[in-house]
């Protein structure tokens, strides 16, 4: 049957990265699928639950469906629907932000993720899948009375 929608790839992810943690698993690609993991549970939100009304505004759309910013898809999240992130999941995610590149190539940028730096990985995701779930909750909610 296959994924075919970002919370799916999200939650297969999230799960893979569970699992590896739980059994000790710790490396750089960790880091790099945390981030992606989040990135693709706000994306889904975007996805399935933003309808633009104007030009500007599906550019818009179409343009953060293309970012690996956490921190944009934060702000988009929050600009356009009536949700705020708890201020504690909001900076555990941003802690996160540029690990899909950072943990993947060398250069000055690069880094070297601590068990304790993927711990902190895996409460961020954790996290970000809590508020995607109220987000789409809240949203579903707002379908159903409609």
């Amino acid at each position: 049957m296959g994924l075919k929608t970002y919370y799916e790839f999200a939650e297969a992810d999230y799960n893979f990265l569970r699992d590896a943690y739980e059994q000790g698993i710790f490396s750089n690609s960790c880091g790099a699928i945390a981030q992606n993991v989040c990135e693709h549970y706000m994306k889904h939100v975007i996805q399935e639950y933003c309808t633009p009304e104007t030009e500007t505004e599906w550019h818009d759309k179409e343009s953060i469906l293309r970012t690996h910013s956490l921190k944009r898809l934060i702000r988009y999240i929050e600009d356009n629907f009536s949700f705020v992130f708890d201020r504690s999941a909001k900076t555990e995610i941003q802690v996160i932000d540029g690990y899909y590149f950072s943990t993947r190539y060398p250069g000055d940028d690069s880094v070297e993720l601590t068990q304790e730096d993927i711990g902190q990985c895996m409460e961020a995701m954790r996290l970000c899948r809590g508020q995607v779930d109220r987000i789409i909750e809240l949203c579903e909610k707002t379908n159903d009375s409609q």
